[in-house]
């Protein structure tokens, strides 16, 4: 198992960025790849997850993003987001 790293303030403040463009893309529906942290049920520590679908809601109250294909994952436990309609030059 790994154990959770802490975003620093600037990590922090670029995946809120990217939240936020990809927010404003949400009637394109696009793809994204996030990455985020599983923790393990049985013991401390867990694992980085990477998922790519395309977006569905980023729902602020549940403190979640939804993909078409159902998948959740919780906004707390993101890592990185990725999204080829980001200019990220």
């Amino acid at each position: 198992t790994d154990e959770r790293a802490e975003l620093d303030e600037n990590a922090k403040a670029v995946l809120d960025e990217k939240l936020r463009m990809i927010q404003e893309m949400l009637p394109a529906r696009p793809e994204i790849t996030v990455t985020y942290f599983q923790p393990d049920e049985r013991k401390s520590g867990g694992a980085y997850v990477t998922h790519t679908g395309l977006l569905k809601k980023i729902d602020t109250y549940e403190r979640i993003i939804r993909l078409e294909d159902g998948f959740l994952i919780p906004l707390d436990e993101l890592f990185a987001v990725e999204s080829p309609l980001l200019n990220e030059d």
